[in-house]
């Protein structure tokens, strides 16, 4: 359908496929996207990770393999994740699995119950599947795995250890919150009374009553791939009209 239009050399409408195959868990689509993207040289970690991630939604952990390989053979670079949160005039850095912070201790003591909070209000962990088999893999397309201790958790289990109730966390991020972490703080904010504002490198998230404000943007975003999509179907049946042997 998109190798018929002018288009068809646009990354962007490989990823819009490459996106819509993960909802539609659709591996033959998936590939054919990344296949397209590779030819076109715009390839990125982050399709990857999301092309790894159609592999887990359609319970084809071999492709995890595929997709390790193609990483070292393309040599796709991948953007530490970190996370920092001001507490007392003083900001506070977080990495993933952060180890290194003073009070370490006490931060994943506080993200234990934390969790067990957010569980208790509803939160479920998004993707198992992919905990399980994406191992030393990056979220997102970069480097953070979706089985590790992402760093906005910390952030915000540091946030909440170390503030009065009611107090508002104010956390910012390098990468985009993956989708566990974005359902985790909602969550959080729920069960914790809290408003939480987490600026990632696309846009503010607003979290408070178990809601992000980011939510109708999510929706828009939803509409706009089917928008697109339904653009280049309709492309292509005008040019199998144009093409047609009785409208020569």
């Amino acid at each position: 359908m998109i190798e018929t239009v002018p288009s068809r050399d646009d990354p962007v409408v490989w990823r819009i496929l490459l996106g819509s195959s993960k909802i539609h868990k659709n591996v033959a689509t998936g590939e054919k996207a990344m296949m397209n993207l590779m030819r076109l040289g715009a390839l990125t970690a982050g399709d990857c990770v999301l092309l790894s991630t159609i592999y887990a939604g359609a319970n084809y952990p071999s492709g995890f393999a595929k997709m390790r390989k193609l990483i070292k053979t393309l040599g796709v670079k991948t953007t530490p994740g970190w996370s920092w949160i001001e507490i007392s005039n003083q900001v506070h850095k977080f990495v993933v699995d952060d180890k290194l912070h003073p009070d370490s201790m006490q931060v994943y003591e506080k993200l234990e119950e934390v969790t067990k909070r957010a569980a208790s209000a509803g939160y479920v962990k998004e993707e198992a599947v992919i905990l399980n088999l994406l191992g030393s893999w990056s979220e997102g397309g970069y480097s953070e795995t979706p089985s590790s201790c992402h760093s906005e958790k910390l952030a915000i289990a540091y946030g909440l250890a170390k503030t009065p109730e009611g107090t508002s966390l104010r956390i910012v991020k390098n990468l985009r919150v993956c989708k566990d972490c974005h359902s985790f703080t909602k969550f959080v904010s729920k069960a914790f009374n809290r408003s939480i504002v987490v600026r990632d490198r696309v846009r503010f998230h607003h979290f408070k009553n178990g809601v992000c404000s980011c939510g109708r943007l999510s929706v828009r975003r939803m509409v706009a791939i089917d928008e697109e999509i339904s653009i280049l179907k309709r492309s292509r049946f005008v040019l199998q009209l144009k093409t047609h042997p009785m409208n020569r």
